[in-house]
């Protein structure tokens, strides 16, 4: 399913050292949506105590299924981590590294409300 919905992060594109933005929503939502609108049962579950699959009925499960899905795709991947430092530059520079995890951590709760709105239609159907 596609959504007219973006949010993005910044990385270092390595090919040509820019810094960049990329989209996070295309591959989440094909995570969450089959091709033709539905939920997929497939990949869009949670487990509960004993490790069953079960779907997904409430918000607080879909922010950890997002959280699931973010961390697998952008936590300690160097291709989205990136040296953040002072400017103007210092004799002793502080630098940080930042990766497109820890910039979605800094919104979760914003993202699932995103993501919310469009499964919530599907789950009362």
């Amino acid at each position: 399913m596609k959504t007219k919905k973006h949010f993005f992060v910044m990385y270092k594109n390595f090919n040509n050292g820019e810094i960049e933005k990329h989209d996070v929503f295309p591959s989440l939502y094909n995570r969450i949506f089959t091709s033709a609108g539905k939920l997929s049962k497939k990949s869009f579950y949670t487990f509960d105590d004993n490790f069953n699959k079960m779907p997904i009925t409430s918000k607080e499960q879909l922010k950890n299924f997002i959280i699931s899905h973010f961390a697998y795709h952008y936590r300690c991947k160097c291709e989205w981590e990136f040296i953040v430092s002072d400017w103007p530059p210092r004799d002793n520079p502080r630098e940080k590294k930042i990766d497109a995890f820890q910039q979605l951590m800094l919104n979760i709760d914003l993202i699932t409300d995103l993501v919310w709105e469009d499964v919530e239609k599907k789950l009362k159907k």
